[in-house]
Protein backbone atom coordinates (compact mmCIF):
# COMPACT_ATOMS: atom_id res chain seq x y z
CA UNK A 1 0.00 0.00 0.00
CA UNK A 2 1.51 3.59 -0.65
CA UNK A 3 2.12 5.94 1.92
CA UNK A 4 2.12 9.18 1.33
CA UNK A 5 4.43 10.59 4.00
CA UNK A 6 7.36 8.65 2.39
CA UNK A 7 6.34 10.48 -1.18
CA UNK A 8 6.76 13.95 -0.08
CA UNK A 9 10.17 14.24 -1.02
CA UNK A 10 9.57 13.42 -4.64
CA UNK A 11 8.03 16.49 -5.23
CA UNK A 12 4.61 16.88 -6.65
CA UNK A 13 3.17 13.04 -8.27
CA UNK A 14 1.11 13.34 -11.66
CA UNK A 15 0.53 9.08 -12.33
CA UNK A 16 0.80 6.11 -10.11
CA UNK A 17 0.69 2.84 -11.61
CA UNK A 18 0.08 -0.63 -10.25
CA UNK A 19 3.31 -2.89 -11.91
CA UNK A 20 4.22 -6.70 -11.77
CA UNK A 21 7.07 -7.45 -9.87
CA UNK A 22 8.08 -10.36 -7.39
CA UNK A 23 5.13 -12.34 -5.24
CA UNK A 24 4.25 -10.68 -2.35
CA UNK A 25 5.35 -7.60 -2.75
CA UNK A 26 3.30 -4.74 -4.33
CA UNK A 27 4.68 -2.21 -6.92
CA UNK A 28 4.05 0.97 -7.88
CA UNK A 29 5.40 3.26 -10.77
CA UNK A 30 5.44 7.04 -10.10
CA UNK A 31 5.74 10.06 -12.44
CA UNK A 32 6.54 13.28 -11.13
CA UNK A 33 5.63 16.81 -12.11
CA UNK A 34 9.43 17.56 -12.79
CA UNK A 35 9.52 14.26 -15.10
CA UNK A 36 10.93 11.92 -13.24
CA UNK A 37 9.99 7.97 -12.60
CA UNK A 38 10.35 6.12 -9.26
CA UNK A 39 9.47 2.72 -7.84
CA UNK A 40 7.35 2.42 -4.82
CA UNK A 41 7.88 -0.94 -3.44
CA UNK A 42 6.15 -2.93 -0.37
CA UNK A 43 6.79 -6.35 1.29
CA UNK A 44 8.63 -7.92 3.65
CA UNK A 45 11.20 -5.87 6.05
CA UNK A 46 14.20 -8.34 5.59
CA UNK A 47 13.51 -8.56 1.39
CA UNK A 48 13.37 -5.14 0.89
CA UNK A 49 16.84 -3.95 3.21
CA UNK A 50 18.42 -6.43 1.37
CA UNK A 51 17.82 -5.58 -2.10
CA UNK A 52 18.59 -1.90 -0.38
CA UNK A 53 22.14 -2.93 0.38
CA UNK A 54 22.22 -4.78 -3.04
CA UNK A 55 21.60 -2.40 -4.77
CA UNK A 56 23.95 0.04 -3.33
CA UNK A 57 26.90 -2.47 -3.33
CA UNK A 58 26.45 -2.89 -6.97
CA UNK A 59 26.90 0.99 -7.47
CA UNK A 60 29.61 1.03 -5.95
CA UNK A 61 31.61 -1.30 -7.90
CA UNK A 62 29.86 0.47 -11.08
CA UNK A 63 27.36 -1.86 -12.04
CA UNK A 64 24.16 -0.23 -12.94
CA UNK A 65 21.23 -0.74 -10.69
CA UNK A 66 18.62 1.61 -9.33
CA UNK A 67 19.39 4.63 -6.81
CA UNK A 68 17.71 3.71 -3.64
CA UNK A 69 16.22 7.20 -2.50
CA UNK A 70 14.09 6.13 0.44
CA UNK A 71 13.77 2.99 2.23
CA UNK A 72 12.08 1.72 5.73
CA UNK A 73 10.63 -0.77 7.53
CA UNK A 74 7.95 -1.77 5.10
CA UNK A 75 9.03 0.36 1.80
CA UNK A 76 11.72 1.37 -0.39
CA UNK A 77 11.46 3.85 -3.21
CA UNK A 78 13.94 3.94 -5.99
CA UNK A 79 14.77 6.04 -8.85
CA UNK A 80 14.13 4.50 -12.47
CA UNK A 81 17.19 3.07 -14.63
CA UNK A 82 16.61 4.27 -17.97
CA UNK A 83 17.30 2.03 -21.18
CA UNK A 84 15.18 -0.45 -22.90
CA UNK A 85 14.95 -4.16 -23.01
CA UNK A 86 17.76 -5.28 -25.70
CA UNK A 87 18.36 -8.76 -27.05
CA UNK A 88 21.47 -7.96 -29.21
CA UNK A 89 24.69 -9.80 -28.03
CA UNK A 90 26.73 -7.10 -27.76
CA UNK A 91 24.35 -5.59 -24.89
CA UNK A 92 24.24 -9.08 -23.17
CA UNK A 93 27.81 -10.01 -22.91
CA UNK A 94 27.90 -6.46 -21.44
CA UNK A 95 25.36 -7.69 -18.80
CA UNK A 96 27.73 -11.03 -17.93
CA UNK A 97 30.26 -8.96 -17.49
CA UNK A 98 28.54 -6.72 -15.29
CA UNK A 99 27.05 -10.17 -13.39
CA UNK A 100 30.39 -11.13 -12.80
CA UNK A 101 31.57 -7.84 -11.41
CA UNK A 102 28.41 -8.23 -9.26
CA UNK A 103 29.28 -11.73 -8.50
CA UNK A 104 32.57 -10.78 -7.39
CA UNK A 105 31.74 -8.45 -4.18
CA UNK A 106 32.66 -9.63 -1.03
CA UNK A 107 31.23 -8.49 2.18
CA UNK A 108 29.67 -9.65 5.11
CA UNK A 109 25.91 -12.13 5.28
CA UNK A 110 26.16 -13.98 2.06
CA UNK A 111 24.01 -17.43 2.30
CA UNK A 112 21.95 -19.08 4.79
CA UNK A 113 21.74 -19.03 8.12
CA UNK A 114 22.04 -22.47 9.18
CA UNK A 115 25.08 -23.50 6.68
CA UNK A 116 26.98 -20.23 8.43
CA UNK A 117 27.54 -16.99 6.60
CA UNK A 118 29.91 -15.89 3.92
CA UNK A 119 31.52 -13.08 2.32
CA UNK A 120 30.90 -13.69 -1.06
CA UNK A 121 27.79 -14.41 -3.62
CA UNK A 122 30.26 -17.86 -5.38
CA UNK A 123 31.11 -19.11 -1.72
CA UNK A 124 27.64 -19.94 -1.16
CA UNK A 125 26.56 -21.31 -4.72
CA UNK A 126 29.81 -23.21 -6.36
CA UNK A 127 28.12 -22.11 -9.70
CA UNK A 128 26.21 -19.16 -10.40
CA UNK A 129 22.34 -19.21 -9.85
CA UNK A 130 21.81 -16.20 -11.41
CA UNK A 131 23.02 -17.61 -14.54
CA UNK A 132 20.70 -20.97 -14.26
CA UNK A 133 18.22 -18.42 -13.92
CA UNK A 134 18.52 -16.52 -17.03
CA UNK A 135 19.25 -19.46 -19.43
CA UNK A 136 15.38 -20.22 -18.98
CA UNK A 137 15.41 -17.47 -21.59
CA UNK A 138 16.93 -19.71 -24.28
CA UNK A 139 20.81 -20.89 -25.82
CA UNK A 140 21.28 -18.06 -28.20
CA UNK A 141 20.79 -15.24 -25.54
CA UNK A 142 22.46 -17.60 -22.56
CA UNK A 143 25.71 -17.99 -24.86
CA UNK A 144 26.15 -14.21 -25.05
CA UNK A 145 25.69 -13.72 -21.51
CA UNK A 146 28.14 -16.85 -20.70
CA UNK A 147 31.00 -14.87 -23.05
CA UNK A 148 30.80 -11.94 -21.60
CA UNK A 149 30.85 -13.66 -18.34
CA UNK A 150 33.38 -15.59 -18.80
CA UNK A 151 32.32 -19.10 -18.93
CA UNK A 152 32.53 -21.75 -22.15
CA UNK A 153 29.27 -24.09 -22.51
CA UNK A 154 30.48 -27.31 -21.71
CA UNK A 155 28.56 -30.38 -20.88
CA UNK A 156 29.66 -29.75 -17.04
CA UNK A 157 27.99 -25.91 -17.84
CA UNK A 158 25.20 -27.92 -19.32
CA UNK A 159 24.08 -29.45 -16.60
CA UNK A 160 24.49 -26.93 -14.02
CA UNK A 161 22.39 -24.56 -15.65
CA UNK A 162 19.45 -27.07 -16.30
CA UNK A 163 19.70 -27.95 -12.60
CA UNK A 164 19.74 -24.17 -11.14
CA UNK A 165 16.86 -23.85 -13.66
CA UNK A 166 14.77 -27.20 -11.95
CA UNK A 167 15.57 -25.27 -8.24
CA UNK A 168 14.62 -21.83 -9.58
CA UNK A 169 11.44 -23.46 -10.50
CA UNK A 170 10.76 -25.06 -7.42
CA UNK A 171 11.90 -22.05 -5.40
CA UNK A 172 9.05 -20.08 -7.55
CA UNK A 173 6.56 -22.80 -6.96
CA UNK A 174 7.37 -22.62 -3.25
CA UNK A 175 6.67 -18.67 -3.05
CA UNK A 176 4.00 -18.65 -5.16
CA UNK A 177 1.64 -21.08 -3.08
CA UNK A 178 2.74 -19.43 0.27
CA UNK A 179 1.81 -15.92 -1.54
CA UNK A 180 -1.68 -17.68 -2.34
CA UNK A 181 -1.09 -17.38 -5.86
CA UNK A 182 -1.58 -20.02 -8.84
CA UNK A 183 0.86 -18.93 -11.50
CA UNK A 184 2.15 -22.94 -10.95
CA UNK A 185 1.89 -24.64 -14.54
CA UNK A 186 4.89 -22.84 -16.13
CA UNK A 187 7.10 -23.94 -13.45
CA UNK A 188 6.14 -27.46 -12.97
CA UNK A 189 7.14 -28.05 -17.02
CA UNK A 190 10.48 -26.76 -16.04
CA UNK A 191 10.39 -29.19 -13.73
CA UNK A 192 8.99 -31.94 -15.55
CA UNK A 193 11.47 -31.22 -18.79
CA UNK A 194 14.48 -31.16 -16.87
CA UNK A 195 14.41 -33.86 -14.13
CA UNK A 196 14.96 -36.20 -16.74
CA UNK A 197 18.32 -34.57 -18.21
CA UNK A 198 19.49 -34.06 -14.65
CA UNK A 199 19.48 -37.85 -14.50
CA UNK A 200 19.60 -37.61 -10.41
CA UNK A 201 19.38 -41.07 -8.61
Amino acid sequence: MLDATHLRALGPITTVEPVQGFVGNQNFRLRTDAGETFYYKSGAASALSAEVWACRRAREVGVPAPEIVSSGDSHLIQRALTGSPSSEPEVLEQAGAQLRRLHEVTGDGYGFLHEGLRNNWLDVLNEPFDLGRFSRDGATTTDALLRGYGLNRTPATEWTLTFYRTIWSVMALHWEHAAGGDWFTPHLATITTELPVLELS
